[in-house]
C-alpha cells in the first residue's frame, strides 16, 4: 500500500497487518468506513501468537 494526500512520507510503502470494515445501513443509505494498522514496508513483521504455547506439565506434577 502506497498512502496518497498525506503530508508524511507519501512515497513509502507500507504493510498492512490488520483492516477493519464496516457497513452500516442508516437514513436509507448504505455506508462504509474502514479502519487499518500499518508499518513501513521494510520492517520485519511477526504476527501475533494465536495458538498458545503446550504446558509441558498438565498435571501439574514438577
Amino acid at each position: 500500500m502506497t498512502l496518497t494526500d498525506h503530508p508524511f512520507l507519501a512515497e513509502e510503502q507500507y504493510l498492512l497487518t490488520t483492516v477493519r470494515h464496516e457497513l452500516s445501513r442508516g437514513s436509507g443509505e448504505w455506508q462504509y468506513h474502514n479502519t487499518f494498522t500499518a508499518i513501513p514496508f521494510g520492517t520485519p513483521y511477526r504476527p501475533p501468537r494465536v495458538t498458545p504455547r503446550p504446558d509441558p506439565n498438565p498435571d501439574g506434577d514438577e
